[in-house]
Parts: structure tokens; sequence; C-alpha cells
């Protein structure tokens, strides 16, 4: 159901946890963490659980926001469904 921007909701879902994320990185050193856990250095657990959960809320939001709002596919006459 669109909200009265006349985005739909997941749309809106999607950019609010990458704004969570993006906040979040902007704190701190978490962008520095962000590099470190990239290239297989060890990070503080504490913050690898909170970058899993961010991580896996945006992953969510978007999985939910394709299939949501994709289009369906048309279907040509003369091919099975």
């Amino acid at each position: 159901m669109p909200n009265q921007s006349g985005h739909p909701q997941s749309l809106r879902q999607v950019q609010d946890c990458a704004t969570a994320m993006r906040r979040w990185l902007a704190t701190d050193d978490n962008s520095a963490a962000l590099m470190a856990h990239l290239r297989a250095e060890p990070v503080d657990a504490a913050w690898l659980s909170t970058y899993r959960r961010l991580h896996r809320d945006l992953t969510r939001a978007v999985g939910t926001a394709h299939r949501t709002d994709a289009p369906e596919p048309a279907h040509t006459p003369g091919t099975p469904n």
C-alpha cells in the first residue's frame, strides 16, 4: 500500500534500513571497523553483532521490496506459464 508520498511502503522500509546503516557507520569508528572486517581482520563481537543485524534487516527489506514491487512478468502467448 502506498504511503502519503506515493512510494510503496516496502521501498520506504529499504530507505529506513539504509539510513540506519549509514548513520551507524558514520558514528564512532564504525566505518574503520567495517574496513577491518572486510579485510578479514578481527573486530569487536558487539560491533559484529550490530553490523550483522543491520545488514540482515537491510537485506530482508530489499528482498521484500523486490518481491512486492516487481511487475508481473508478461506472458507471451503460445508459451507455457
